[in-house]
């Protein structure tokens, strides 16, 4: 539960009552259960910008639990020498957990047209693309990238895109935890970044 002393003890009380009763049914949907770390819906950002202001003051709970109970397919501990593509029905409802991709001559791992994806505690190194991308040709709901490590990749390190005339975009999109290190690689003509996002709905956080 979020706590940090005020002056306005009442007020702030009830505030945080509100604000962790939305915390705590997001982390339910997110299947996420550090109800301790702020995630809130751009429906109550006003309201509550001074309250995350307030609490970036103070530690933050990082630890990320992955309740395996919510996907029909679990992938651990496997290792890939190319893209891992994660594309349509049979994916949805998957948890990627534990894996290394390296080596790969494209992206480290591509998303589209899946629901309830979780990428967690995965490894992609020296790939010639982008490391986790989300594609911008087909939608998705529901997808985590959780605590990953990427590194040494030739464009970005996590990106999403959505494209309005053709109704592509992602839902429910959640980055958290992952370190990027060494992206842009190739040295291409325009900016590559570590995390990049144009959808309409993610929570970024660390």
């Amino acid at each position: 539960m979020l706590q940090f002393p005020s002056k306005n003890g009442a007020s702030l009380s009830k505030s945080l009552q509100t604000l962790n009763a939305a915390v705590a049914e997001k982390a339910k949907i997110l299947g996420i259960s550090a109800l301790s770390l702020l995630i809130v819906a751009s429906s109550q950002a006003n309201a509550t910008q001074q309250l995350v202001s307030r609490f970036a003051q103070f530690e933050c709970e990082r630890e990320i639990a992955i309740d395996r109970s919510r996907y029909r397919n679990v992938i651990a501990g496997k290792h890939y020498k190319d893209t891992l593509v994660i594309e349509g029905a049979e994916w949805n409802d998957t948890l990627i957990y534990g894996c290394k991709i390296s080596g790969a001559k494209g992206d480290g791992i591509q998303i589209r047209n899946v629901s309830n994806v979780t990428i967690a505690d995965c490894e992609i190194t020296d790939v010639k693309g982008t490391g986790i991308r989300i594609r911008s040709s087909g939608s998705t709901e529901d997808v985590r990238i959780l605590n990953n490590h990427i590194e040494n990749v030739g464009e970005n390190g996590i990106s999403t895109a959505k494209r309005v005339k053709q109704k592509v975009d992602h839902i429910g999109v959640v980055i958290a935890g992952n370190e990027v290190i060494d992206s842009g690689k190739l040295g291409r003509v325009g900016r590559t970044h570590g995390i990049y996002t144009q959808n309409s709905d993610v929570v970024i956080f660390n």
